[in-house]
């Protein structure tokens, strides 16, 4: 079973609206020496959110 992990999520202005920012990993992937690979998420959601509010409740309902 592999999880995916979240560490400094920001909430960012783009040109359409609102997104966030943050590192990720996936459980199941590992470097050569065992370690997890953080990957930088730039955009965590396609389309982007019209108000910060609307963003944070999506944040709250996925996380």
């Amino acid at each position: 079973m592999s999880y995916y992990g979240v560490k400094n999520l920001k909430i960012i202005k783009t040109e359409s609206g609102y997104n966030a920012t943050c590192m990720i990993y996936d459980s199941s992937i590992r470097s050569w020496d065992g370690k997890r690979v953080w990957d930088l998420c730039e955009r965590l959601y396609k389309n982007s959110y019209n108000t910060k509010e609307e963003l944070e409740r999506k944040l709250f309902e996925d996380f």
